[in-house]
């Protein structure tokens, strides 16, 4: 695995190779996150267009060894991960899903560390489905955030420290059961202006 630290988390990010302009949105998620201390990797920086031990090996390190991969889904993305494209087209993605499925199938804790994500316009169906239940929507108005605390594992909120709590409130003196029977005790009606007309009662 990579660094594990929280501050500065390793990402991986899977992506199809589907048009200029979806690699570019990619490139431009992969330096934000670098500017704000994610060290993402991606195969555009790779000097010279080609990794040393070639890209299958090159894809497979990276999955295995980062903090986290984030899988920039789309409906292509999905498509070849389902491994639904004509033969040749997608092999990439092909093998970076074959790698994450089978970690995925090998140990629960991967699972954490497999993000899925949705650019703006993606929708849900373009997640493949055993990862389906962790994506960030980066077309949300605070979905980066999101996920930088994901990435970060840190809370929406911090928890505060448990206080003492207020003193309790005095409890009212016991009274017998006896008391709630006791016969009620008439005024001196000579000084009450409650009971007049009741001269029978009173005597």
């Amino acid at each position: 695995m990579g660094s594990q630290s929280p501050e500065h988390p390793t990402v991986f990010i899977s992506y199809s190779h589907e048009s200029p302009e979806h690699e570019a949105r990619v490139l431009e998620l992969a330096n934000r996150l670098r500017r704000d201390g994610i060290d993402a990797d991606i195969d555009q920086y790779v000097p010279g267009g080609l990794p040393r031990l070639g890209w299958p090996r090159w894809m497979e390190d990276r999955i295995q060894q980062s903090d986290f991969t984030i899988l920039v889904c789309t409906e292509t993305y999905k498509r070849r991960v389902e491994h639904k494209e004509p033969p040749g087209i997608g092999r990439g993605v092909m093998w970076e899903a074959d790698v994450v499925y089978q970690l995925l199938y090998e140990s629960d804790e991967f699972k954490q560390r497999t993000v899925p994500v949705l650019l703006s316009g993606g929708t849900l169906d373009d997640v493949p489905v055993p990862v389906r239940g962790n994506r960030v929507d980066l077309g949300r108005q605070r979905g980066y955030e999101d996920l930088l605390r994901r990435l970060r594992r840190s809370p929406a909120a911090e928890r505060p420290p448990l206080g003492d709590g207020p003193d309790p409130k005095p409890l009212p003196p016991k009274t017998s059961a006896w008391s709630a029977f006791a016969p009620f005790i008439v005024p001196n009606h000579q000084l009450s202006d409650y009971f007049t007309g009741r001269d029978d009662i009173l005597t």
